[in-house]
Order: structure tokens, then C-alpha cells, then sequence
């Protein structure tokens, strides 16, 4: 893993590193195979009900805490975001569904195969006849849970989770685990910034391009609440003061940037011309968000780092 883990950090640095469109390249070309190797047959052992929000079965907790922790590194480099950022709201941000559902979701692609007859008969059987036979499963562990959180899932969906048609279009199957995150994100507490930006754990892209890349990174901390607006370096004890650096005596925050500091009337009259393209509102959301104006609001944090005071 750890020269797997060289590809991406030796491009990741948030002044001088690659997009995060090719870092996420990296992660998916170089890291996360190694994280899914085997995973489909052991992540149900995981918890007793496979749920985001239950706790760990006993001896799970220490190696799985590792591996998500690496996951979760593995996002906010791809940001190019402080390693304070909230984990959730990393992956929030990016799209990603958390690594617990992400490798379950390889471990139900491949129940529901044995399920549809993709392999031995008696492994088949293990899939359908839990009535007949409860105790006698193949995979005890695997088979059991697997089918009770399909079940789970495929009651709260409008889509016939349990069809061969999933093999070869799981998007219904990837709504349905987003949904049950987003559950979770409706109580989770913390990560406040990104919580007004995303109201919901989807699987929605944001744009992962960029021109400078100290802009982008800049940006998407300032989406996490750990960037260099001077409200969150006030708040996490770096400056002494929350006020524009510009001199404005109001607070420095993603609202003052975007639509109200002065200094930043040019960058604001170009966005404001693009969401009148896109007929959209002219707004903190839809300037951090959408894929279309990424581009134009880095111009923002271009101005914001290169001018700074």
C-alpha cells in the first residue's frame, strides 16, 4: 500500500500538485484496488447490522479505523484540503460514497451472482434457501448479512434492488446506499460549512478541474471550514482577528467574498455573467457547487492568496 500511496501524495501538494481530477485518477488506478482486494467477503463481518451509524463488531475496530482513515487521506488530497478537515465532509464533497459502502457494494454485486445462479449450485442455494437451511450457508457471516441489508436497502428503494439487472447497471443499487448515508448526514454533527454547501451526502460531482492550483485547494477548504478565510483561521486560534483582510471591518467569510467585499468586483462581475449564461441564482451555493462556475469562483481564491495583506 505504501508505494501505491507514493503515486498519489508525491502530486498532491495544494500549491504546486496535480489537478484533483488526476489525483482521483491515481487513487483509482493505484490505491483502491488495493483497499477492495478480498473486501467483498469480509466487510459484512464488519458490524452485526450492516449499518453506516452501528457500532463494530469486537476486533474490527483498530484495523478498520486504519483503512478508513486512509480513505479518508486519500480525499482530502485529492482536495488538496488541511488534514483537519471533517472526513465525512471530504467525502461529502467529492461524491463518494463512505469505504464501509463502497466495499459493500462490491460484496453485494457479488451476492447477487451467486443469487442469479453465477456460480456453483450449492452456493446458489446458500442464497435463496436461508429458510430451509438458516445454520448451513457457505459464508455464514457473508451470506447472512449481505441479504439482510440488500432487504434493507431494496425496501426503501423504488427499484427492484434484488434483479439480475443490477450486475450490469448498479445505479440503483449506489442511490440506495447514498440515500441511507445521507440519514446519517442529516444527524451528523459538525462539518457546519459544508453542511450549508451540501444539504445531502449524493453521489452529485463537483468539477475537479482547475488553472491554478492553489485557487482550487484554497477553494475547496473554504468549502470545508478549514481553508484561509480568516473566519475559520480565527476560529481555529491562527488569527486574532475574523476581519476582511481587505480592511472592510466585516467579517471574513464566503459570503463576504463572493458577494459583497469590493475588492473582489472584478472576479464577482465575471460570475454574475456566468450564472446569467446558465440562468442561475447568483449565490455562495451555487458559486462553490456547480460544476460550471468552478472555474470562474477559483478566480476568487487566485485573487484572495496572491493579493493577500
Amino acid at each position: 500500500m505504501g508505494e501505491s500511496m507514493l503515486f498519489l501524495s508525491n502530486n498532491s501538494n495544494y500549491v504546486t500538485g496535480s489537478s484533483p481530477e488526476v489525483l482521483q485518477r491515481l487513487f483509482q488506478s493505484y490505491v483502491f484496488p488495493q483497499l477492495l482486494y478480498g473486501a467483498p467477503l469480509w466487510i459484512f463481518g464488519l458490524r452485526e447490522k450492516f449499518r453506516y451509524d452501528e457500532k463494530f463488531e469486537y476486533g474490527y475496530g483498530e484495523s478498520w479505523k486504519k483503512l478508513r482513515s486512509l480513505y479518508r487521506r486519500c480525499g482530502r488530497m485529492i482536495l488538496g484540503v488541511h488534514p483537519n478537515s471533517s472526513g465525512e465532509g471530504v467525502l461529502v464533497r467529492l461524491g463518494w460514497l463512505s469505504l464501509d459502502y463502497l466495499l459493500a457494494l462490491h460484496g453485494l454485486k457479488l451476492f447477487l451472482k451467486l443469487y442469479h445462479g453465477h456460480g456453483s449450485e450449492d452456493l446458489q442455494t446458500s442464497t435463496v434457501d436461508r429458510g430451509i437451511h438458516p445454520k448451513a450457508l457457505g459464508h455464514g457471516i457473508f451470506f447472512q448479512r449481505a441479504y439482510e441489508f440488500l432487504k434493507y436497502l431494496n425496501d426503501q428503494s423504488d427499484t427492484d434492488l434484488c434483479g439480475v439487472r443490477i450486475l450490469k447497471n448498479d445505479k440503483p443499487l449506489r442511490e440506495a446506499l447514498f440515500k441511507d448515508l445521507d440519514r446519517c448526514w442529516q444527524e451528523y454533527e459538525g462539518a457546519n460549512q459544508i453542511r450549508q454547501l451540501h444539504a445531502h451526502w449524493t453521489g452529485t460531482s463537483i468539477n475537479l478541474n482547475m488553472r491554478c492550483k492553489i485557487g482550487t485547494s484554497h477553494l475547496h477548504g473554504a468549502c470545508c471550514g478549514t481553508g484561509v478565510l480568516r473566519c475559520d483561521l480565527y476560529a481555529s486560534g491562527v488569527m486574532v482577528s475574523d476581519k476582511c483582510r481587505k480592511g472592510c471591518q466585516v467579517k471574513e467569510t464566503l459570503d463576504h467574498v463572493i458577494l459583497g467585499c469590493p475588492f473582489y468586483a472584478k472576479e464577482r462581475r465575471k460570475l454574475i455573467k456566468e450564472c446569467e449564461k446558465l440562468d442561475l441564482d447568483v449565490n455562495v451555493k451555487n458559486a462553490m457547487c456547480h460544476p460550471e462556475l468552478h472555474l470562474t469562483t477559483e478566480r476568487f481564491f487566485v485573487a484572495l492568496s496572491a493579493k493577500n495583506v
